[in-house]
């Protein structure tokens, strides 16, 4: 909780834990006092706009804690009124930032499994295509000119991977039927 100034006027334990102050340390100074000076100035900015506001604000915010490593926290802050009189503002603070390294993780291999895939189609045809000489490049073209004709479409925007994998021929994803 804070004052109109951005005063400490309570804090707890795991925010003394976060930042390695004693909360006796913390009371009656602000953000300059917890965090580096780029750090401090964000956070008093953002306070004074939720100070502002009529109704809580959540956000996500990434600060430095002791010995400078870096947490996301997930944050819903709100100005305090008595009788219309504003008093500060109180916040809690829920630490993410594992979901945060999980989803970044999640979205590294999702990136990594369709360069995969966008891979596997065309060395798929290369072999068949080594097979059988007679139509070489064949499967390659009408997969270019399917991609070209679903852009012009307006269709598979979203995936070009999905459209241009997608417009190679059956034959090449599951063997040719009769030419052997």
């Amino acid at each position: 909780m804070k004052d109109i100034e951005g005063r400490y006027l309570l804090t707890n334990a795991a925010a003394a834990r976060f930042t390695g102050k004693r909360a006796a340390d913390v009371l009656g100074k602000d953000d300059r006092l917890m965090f580096p000076p780029e750090e401090a100035t964000r956070v008093m900015d953002r306070d004074s706009k939720v100070m502002e506001a009529t109704a809580p604000v959540s956000y996500e915010e990434t600060v430095s804690a002791v010995a400078g490593r870096l947490f996301t926290f997930l944050s819903t802050t709100g100005p305090i009124y008595d009788d219309g009189m504003l008093l500060g503002l109180c916040g809690i603070s829920h630490d993410i930032t594992a979901r945060k390294r999980a989803e970044n993780e999640m979205r590294r291999q999702a990136e990594q499994l369709r360069r995969a895939f966008e891979g596997t189609v065309p060395a798929m045809n290369q072999m068949v295509e080594a097979r059988d000489p007679y139509t070489a490049g064949h499967e390659r073209a009408v997969a270019e000119l399917a991609t070209a004709i679903a852009a012009e479409m307006g269709m598979a925007r979203d995936c070009p991977t999905y459209a241009r994998a997608s417009a190679y021929p059956q034959a090449v994803v599951v063997g040719r039927s009769g030419r052997r």
